[in-house]
């Protein structure tokens, strides 16, 4: 029998909210934190707007003297690590460190940071480069400021996977739980956005309009033209069950089981055919021992794009007639979409258990022939919750589902 993974504690920083509670209270109001990008120049893009966080102030969590060496990234994930660990209540001492770890996902970790490194090295040379800037060019910073900060001498990783990059590193830290090798680990995603990743999405033209008219993101809905990209972080703390029950914690929810597959997608493009997303979602079931009756609610990877019917076909594959029955929503135009969002969605889906509530997909108003499920409109909707099915695809074609369940003795 493998140790079953429990979540004890929440942290979050996103546009919409910079705890987990002022988030879930946008989510549940359907308000979104996407507003008009002024931290950098947009007036050369069509898109112009972005879910940046605000008022930030990592002062209040972290030494001064401490965020002089850190990148925005870092701070984001420190403070949501702290919050979190405040939130399980769990102590990180001498004893106990060894056995608590890390794990972080993020697609691009610090690029500000890093572009500024190696732009004044071209420009000045190797003597007049600010040194300090070189140790947190690479994406494992956080994970490791994290480790700085709270004292943990567990595992320490670093996913980086595009759209999975935070679901891959939760998985992972489950299995570190489960395999005995940490009573705990403080796990989660995290990403930055700046005017050299905005570039590179308008340059793609990923974000909304892609059709040139209104910047809107507004998934399912037929006149979806992309999404819009944010910024934030959701971090959670994992326990081994026996762990949080002998030290009386709060349980938030369980990891039930995940599925993850691939496919023979362009690496720039989401697969068009479904068969592999239905397949993660079958294997995250069965894994969770979870039957398709028993779904309550579908946190949808849906981003505003064609992967928007795509989802949804993959979602009738599996549940057959019961598609239509089960609510499907997704939370991405409240925060503005970022890869390293997992952790911010299972936060999401482990609120919608405590509460009972079904977020809603707002800013959907003109359904779609290939999009004709229940998308839980502009509205949240009262509803009891035991089982939520979260997916997640990435362009490129890695596929993550997950199952977050109720915590039942």
């Amino acid at each position: 029998m493998k140790n079953r993974v429990v979540i004890t504690g929440i942290g979050a920083i996103t546009s919409a909210g910079n705890d987990a509670e002022a988030f879930w209270k946008a989510c549940i109001e359907g308000r979104s934190g996407i507003k008009p990008i002024t931290a950098f120049d947009t007036t050369n893009y069509p898109s112009k707007l972005g879910g940046m966080v605000g008022n930030f102030s990592p002062e209040k969590f972290i030494d001064p003297m401490k965020i002089r060496r850190m990148d925005k990234v870092s701070q984001l994930a420190i403070v949501s690590a702290i919050q979190a660990i405040k939130d399980s209540g769990l102590l990180i001492t001498p004893e106990n460190s060894e056995m608590a770890g890390i794990v972080i996902g993020t697609a691009y970790g610090g690029t500000a940071t890093t572009e500024e490194f190696y732009v004044g090295l071209l420009k000045n040379g190797p003597s007049a480069t600010n040194p300090m800037l070189f140790p947190i060019t690479v994406p494992n910073t956080a994970a490791s400021q994290i480790s700085f900060e709270l004292k943990i001498k567990g595992p320490n990783s670093t996913f980086i996977q595009k759209e999975i990059s935070a679901e891959a590193a939760i998985c992972y830290a489950a299995r570190l739980i489960m395999d005995n090798r940490a009573d705990a680990v403080v796990a989660g995603g995290v990403d930055e956005l700046n005017s050299i990743l905005f570039h590179a999405y308008c340059t793609l033209d990923v974000p909304s309009p892609r059709d040139k008219k209104e910047e809107v993101f507004r998934p399912f809905d037929k006149r979806r033209n992309g999404l819009i990209v944010g910024e934030g972080t959701g971090i959670l703390v994992l326990e081994r069950l026996e762990h949080a029950l002998n030290r009386n914690a709060k349980i938030y929810g369980e990891i039930a089981g995940w599925g993850m597959t691939g496919a023979n997608s362009d690496v720039s493009n989401y697969d068009k055919n479904p068969d592999m997303m239905t397949e993660a979602m079958r294997l995250a079931l069965k894994a969770a021992n979870i039957g398709i009756d028993n779904v309550d609610y579908v946190n949808a990877c849906a981003n505003g794009t064609g992967l928007d019917a795509t989802e949804t076909k993959a979602i009738k594959n599996l549940f057959n007639k019961r598609a239509k029955e089960i609510p499907i929503s997704s939370t991405k135009p409240v925060t503005g979409d970022f890869k390293g969002m997992g952790g911010l969605r299972i936060i999401t889906a482990l609120l919608a258990i405590r509460d009972n509530i079904i977020p809603p997909t707002i800013n959907y108003s003109v359904p779609d022939a290939e999009c004709d499920l229940d998308y839980v409109p502009n509205n949240a909707r009262k509803e009891e919750v035991n089982n939520v099915l979260i997916n997640t695809f990435s362009n490129g074609g890695s596929n993550v589902a997950m199952v977050v369940k109720r915590y039942k003795p």
